[in-house]
């Protein structure tokens, strides 16, 4: 400090503190474990149901990111992984649930339809 470098005394770095991408908390490890067992769900299902397993293939590689993601402690996979369990409880509990209601009324329709034309 006492070169006359007034930059010196304004250093400041920009990195992580040591050991702070290895230190793992429970949201980490809910997170691991959660993201498994829906893999695991994703699996069962895709063994089941052989038309949709690239589908599901493809889920279980945004998993697979979101899991690398939190483990490094970065941001957009706490955004990736709340925003996708969002979807698709939207999508099962309201999207399909609505579909419930409403298919009686379409396969009316469609028989009407069919007998006009």
């Amino acid at each position: 400090m006492g070169n006359g470098n007034v930059f010196e005394v304004m250093s400041v770095t920009a990195a992580a503190p040591i050991r702070s991408q290895s230190t793992r908390t429970k949201l980490d490890w809910a997170i691991v474990a959660s993201s498994l067992l829906f893999m695991i769900a994703l699996a069962v299902s895709a063994y089941f149901e052989p038309p949709i397993r690239i589908l599901h293939t493809l889920q279980a590689l945004i998993y697979v990111a979101v899991i690398v993601g939190a483990l490094r402690h970065q941001k957009w996979a706490y955004g990736v992984g709340i925003s996708i369990a969002a979807f698709w409880n939207y999508v099962n509990l309201i999207a399909c649930c609505l579909w419930a209601l409403f298919a009686p009324a379409q396969q009316t329709l469609d028989r009407c339809r069919h007998s006009i034309g």
